[in-house]
């Protein structure tokens, strides 16, 4: 975590797919949306940020000048162009969908002159002259083999299962304050309550229950009086038998009809207690 100073600009789960899914549409086959993903997370923790104060990188994947004039080349299709714009350093920190359309055109740059996945992602990571760096590539690569799908599917994960991969490209602790402010910046408490556009109950499955959990359980961190006896829930998107107990749980301690159905008085009594306690 050296090079990353603070975590207030860590994207959401949901930011960062959206960003891929929008700029990366050049050799998806060799590089996998889940691996552009892998390498903005190596690289700043998916933080659209200058390298340091006085760094020549800047934006999610770190593109030091060389890399943003092949990607500038990649985009224009001119291989004697020689203006960064939109991928000079300013236009990267301004704008993100510049900074991952800068990584997508970067990498579609050097394979294309390089003929492989591995020189290309090498290429990237400067390892010719920085040898050190040859360790990097194979996180990248680790993170995105165990996310495979992810992009296009990304609450087929658990919270848990996506911070484990992701870790396999850049490591944070597993608990603790910094681990809290990372969860929480990766799945925001309102995000996951957003996600709620149904009534729920028993049986039900999907994206909506999937939310329900990861709130429920990120409000049992930090809010006491809103039960915290049961064990966390498994996020998996399906409303079983252990997700009744849980919201049974939140419906009593709040004073609501414990019914164990999450409809608008359960989603706005959610809000509520996130507000209350910091957590949204």
């Amino acid at each position: 975590m050296s090079r990353v100073r603070d975590l207030d600009k860590v994207e959401s789960v949901a930011r960062m797919v959206a960003l891929v899914l929008e700029t990366h549409q050049k050799f998806t086959n060799v590089f996998p949306h889940e691996l552009l993903l892998a390498i903005c997370w190596e690289e700043t923790f998916w933080q659209n940020l200058p390298q340091d104060d006085n760094g020549p990188a800047a934006g999610y994947g770190q593109l030091e000048k060389d890399g943003r004039a092949i990607a500038k080349r990649e985009l224009s299709g001119n291989p004697k162009e020689k203006d960064t714009f939109p991928f000079s350093r300013e236009a990267i920190l301004a704008v993100p969908e510049f900074s991952m359309s800068a990584v997508s055109n970067c990498l579609a740059g050097l394979f294309r002159s390089l003929k492989s996945q591995r020189a290309a992602l090498n290429g990237y990571a400067g390892v010719a002259s920085r040898p050190a760096n040859a360790v990097i590539p194979p996180k990248w690569l680790a993170c995105a083999q165990a996310l495979p799908g992810f992009v296009t599917n990304p609450f087929s994960k658990t919270p848990e299962e996506i911070e484990a991969a992701l870790r396999l490209a850049r490591g944070f602790p597993t608990s603790g304050p910094t681990y809290d402010k990372i969860h929480n910046k990766l799945f925001p408490f309102e995000g996951l309550v957003g996600l709620i556009t149904a009534v729920l109950r028993v049986t039900a499955q999907g994206v909506a229950v999937w939310g329900a959990q990861a709130a429920l359980n990120q409000l049992q961190k930090s809010d006491a009086a809103s039960g915290t006896s049961l064990a966390p829930l498994k996020v998996d998107g399906v409303f079983g038998s252990k997700t009744l107990a849980r919201v049974q749980e939140f419906q009593t301690r709040n004073k609501l009809v414990s019914d164990g159905v999450v409809g608008p008085l359960t989603r706005g009594k959610l809000s509520e207690r996130g507000r209350a306690t910091g957590v949204a």
